[in-house]
């Protein structure tokens, strides 16, 4: 990546800082004109709600969670694992005037607490579709 960058004369624009520590990390979100999580699978990646947080738009793969959080074209693009999609992505996230604000704003919305009950709310539905097909049909009750 380092020798695309200065092969591409973005020595100024393009800077690969390597592992941060987390303290530092509502600082470099901040700053950043976006995030790209262009993985393979997440869960419900941390990364993405400390991005929103932060006001930065994110770009994501269709995968795990990631859909769940960018929820609409003002928070980010959700793209397909593809490279010239995810270019595409870029390009146009820098074309665009983000409304920071309202990205961290929405993101704050979201609370431990709302995830602790949403997935409470999952577990619950889990568990009544297992103890649903674990119990005997009516054709069984009625032989």
């Amino acid at each position: 990546l380092q020798r695309l960058i200065e092969g591409n004369d973005l020595t100024r624009r393009v800077h690969l800082v390597g592992s941060r520590p987390n303290e530092e990390l509502p600082m470099w979100f901040s700053g950043a004109d976006m995030s790209c999580l262009p993985s393979a699978g997440e869960g419900q990646p941390n990364v993405v709600l400390e991005s929103l947080a932060c006001g930065t738009p994110v770009i994501g793969t269709r995968f795990g969670g990631t859909p769940e959080l960018i929820t609409s074209p003002e928070l980010g693009t959700l793209i397909d694992r593809d490279v010239d999609a995810l270019a595409e992505a870029i390009h146009g996230a820098l074309l665009r005037r983000w409304d920071r604000a309202h990205i961290s704003a929405h993101a704050r919305k979201r609370s431990w607490t709302d995830v602790a009950k949403e997935v409470e709310q999952y577990s619950r539905e889990r568990c009544a579709a297992v103890k649903l097909a674990a119990a005997p049909s009516t054709v069984d009750r009625c032989s």
